[in-house]
C-alpha cells in the first residue's frame, strides 16, 4: 500500500512539474501580447492627440481670419471715400470667406482620428 501511495505521489508531482513550464510559456506569451497592445494603443493615442492639436491650430487661424475679415468689412462702412470703402469691404469679405473655409477644412483632422484601426473591432 505504501509503495502504491509513493508511486501515486511521484506520478502527481511529475504531472505538476511538467505543466509548470507550459504555464510559464503561456504567461510569457500573454505578457508579450499585452506589451504589443500597449505599444499600439500608445502610438494610436499619440496620433489622435496630434490630429486634434492640428485641428485646433487650423480652427484658431480660421477664427482669426474670419474676425479680421468681418472687422475690415465693418470698418468699410465708416470710411468716407466710397472707392476705398468698396475695396476694403470686398477685401474684408474675401478674408472672412477664406477664414470660414479654413475653419471647415480644419475638421478633416477629426476625420483622420477615425482612421486609426483598432485591432479586434469589426
Amino acid at each position: 500500500m505504501r509503495k502504491l501511495f509513493l508511486i501515486a505521489v511521484v506520478f502527481i508531482t511529475g504531472l505538476v512539474s511538467a505543466q509548470a513550464p507550459l504555464q510559464t510559456d503561456t504567461i510569457k506569451e500573454r505578457l508579450r501580447s499585452l506589451d504589443e497592445r500597449t505599444m499600439y494603443l500608445e502610438n494610436a493615442f499619440v496620433e489622435l492627440r496630434n490630429n486634434m492639436m492640428q485641428c485646433q491650430r487650423e480652427h484658431s487661424v480660421g477664427i482669426v481670419l474670419s474676425v479680421v475679415g468681418l472687422a475690415a468689412t465693418g470698418l468699410s462702412f465708416t470710411v468716407k471715400d466710397d472707392d476705398i470703402a468698396k475695396y476694403v469691404a470686398i477685401g474684408g469679405g474675401v478674408i472672412s470667406l477664406i477664414g470660414f473655409t479654413v475653419i471647415l477644412d480644419s475638421h478633416k483632422w477629426i476625420g483622420y482620428c477615425g482612421d486609426i484601426p483598432l485591432r479586434g473591432r469589426k
